[in-house]
């Protein structure tokens, strides 16, 4: 009776944990789809007086495929951010903006943070835009902002250059964004059939590792990598509209520009930079900026006005230096604390069962153990045969499947013979105690399984906000509840196939013993 209540008691564990397994999921299900930005209302925008634009009409392509550009320009080497989501780069690069300020990873949706073509609109300039369809979405109501757009369906993409040829031609716009995608004839347009003049104008060419300007006043040479969020900042200087709430810094040392509008065009940032810290600080850990640095940023606008071209350099490039020191600092401090929040929920899961592993003291639950750890590491093997290059998309693609049932059922009951060996070199006699053993291997399994889970939860929390870590902390959250489920449900008849293969196993033994006897 009581081995019959204990197999029918890890049934109903098998059970619980698959069902807390997938109520989690469900809840949380796709969510990585579905982090929350740190606002909600777009910060105000930061326009120095006077501001001027650099250049008459600023061109600005986007290709999705490397192209060769001849001619005199600055070059420089984009370092790309390890982000994920497929629109994730696309938002970034018209906001300058980290993504827990925009909230835009896999699917399109209104940009959270100001968004550059916003900002320019709003300050006067004419913007036109021409590109793929799903920048409409991504725009969100900033849309009746433009002067001009066209949103090209997927079979209209070859006309996407062709419309900004049109809208340069009609409205001559101070700034037209051109996004070409990767094929189609529109990749054959010659950027100079714009009607771009190089003495006053400025074309701005980026493709998948390059950042390239050229035009009225750019100075040439190779300029080394850069940041992916310097562009959005260097944008908004180039056209003389309010920075966004970037963390980029803009490529002024590649410009020959009078040290007067230098100095206006930092002191913009370096206030911008400061609003921005400011508001980090409050969100993060709950206090303003420090008032030394709120102090310097006054200070700029006064050495602005009187004149003090100089004191403004030095104090512009001082203030965006101690802003995002204090941004990062905000970011870790936030992170060691949820950390240690979480600490001794996650010590509870990880170190309970193995201490209570070694009071024991028994050679078959170190069996059990053994085969449950090798399980989990079958399991892991089998998946990485399956996903060979691992990426975002591989993560949201690689969701329950027949593969990822057939792999989890191998790595389940492989392992699952080394607990009937065992039974049968023990002489055990029992079916019912074959059945428990196997429910306890089961459990063991889903513990490795949830460890996982465990770790992610410890590193990054429930629903990550404020930061983003590595891909392989997602991955293991993600697919970690997945395969807990999984597992969790394949488990529950194990007890039940222990019982009807240790049968036969047993009368196979027992009649190769009879014959040695005989």
């Amino acid at each position: 009776m009581r081995k019959g209540l204990l197999l029918a008691f890890s049934a109903f564990l098998f059970a619980l944990i698959a069902y807390i397994a997938h109520l989690w999921l469900s809840v949380l299900e796709g969510f990585p789809a579905n982090f929350s930005p740190i606002i909600s209302s777009k910060l105000p925008s930061i326009r120095a007086e006077n501001d001027k634009p650099i250049a008459k009409q600023v061109f600005f392509i986007l290709f999705e495929e490397e192209i060769s550009f001849s001619g005199n320009g600055a070059y420089f080497q984009v370092v790309w951010p390890e982000v994920p989501g497929y629109y994730t780069h696309y938002v970034m690069l018209i906001t300058g903006a980290p993504p827990e300020l925009v909230g835009v990873y896999f699917e399109p949706r209104p940009i959270k943070a100001n968004n550059l073509l916003e900002e320019m609109a709003r300050s006067g300039l004419r913007v036109a835009f021409s590109g793929p369809y799903w920048w409409k979405e991504l725009l969100g109501p900033s849309v009746k902002d433009l002067y001009a757009s066209f949103f090209a369906l997927p079979d209209r993409y070859p006309e996407i250059f062709s419309e900004g040829k049109r809208f340069a031609s009609l409205f001559s716009p101070d700034f037209l964004f051109l996004h070409i995608p990767s094929g189609g004839d529109a990749l054959e347009g010659n950027p100079e059939a714009l009607g771009f003049d190089a003495s006053q104008d400025i074309l701005v060419v980026l493709t998948p590792s390059s950042f390239i300007v050229a035009g009225n006043g750019v100075i040439p040479g190779n300029y080394g990598p850069i940041s992916f969020l310097d562009i959005a900042s260097t944008l908004g200087v180039l056209s003389g509209s309010p920075v966004p709430a970037a963390k980029g810094i803009p490529l002024l040392h590649a410009f020959l520009l009078s040290d007067e509008l230098k100095a206006l065009k930092l002191a913009s940032v370096a206030h911008q930079r400061v609003q921005l810290a400011d508001f980090y600080l409050k969100k993060l850990i709950g206090r303003s900026l420090d008032e030394g640095i709120k102090s310097d940023a006054a200070l700029i606008l006064n050495s602005l006005e009187l004149g003090n071209i100089y004191a403004v350099l030095e104090l512009a490039k001082l203030t965006l230096e101690e802003a995002n020191e204090a941004i990062v600092r905000a970011r870790a401090s936030t992170i060691i604390a949820g950390k240690w929040r979480r600490l001794p929920l996650f010590l509870l899961w990880a170190l309970v069962p193995p201490l209570l592993l070694t009071l024991r003291r028994k050679p078959s639950a170190w069996l059990l153990i053994m085969a449950g750890l090798l399980s989990f590491t079958m399991n892991a093997w089998l998946f990485r045969q399956e996903w060979h290059s691992f990426s975002w998309e591989a993560l949201l693609r690689s969701d329950l499947s027949l593969s990822a049932i057939k792999r989890t059922f191998l790595s389940l009951y492989v392992p699952a013979l080394l607990p009937l060996l065992w039974l049968l070199l023990e002489m055990e006699e029992d079916a019912i105690e074959a059945g428990e053993t196997l429910a306890r291997y089961g459990l063991w399994t889903l513990y490795f399984t949830s460890l996982p889970v465990a770790l992610s939860f410890l590193m990054i929390g429930a629903v990550p906000v404020y930061f983003f870590p590595s891909l392989g902390f997602y991955a293991a959250e993600f697919m970690g509840l997945q395969q807990l489920f999984l597992s969790g449900l394949l488990a529950l008849p194990l007890p039940f196939v222990g019982m009807g293969l240790f049968l036969p196993l047993k009368l196979i033994a027992f009649m190769m013993h009879r014959s040695e006897t005989n």
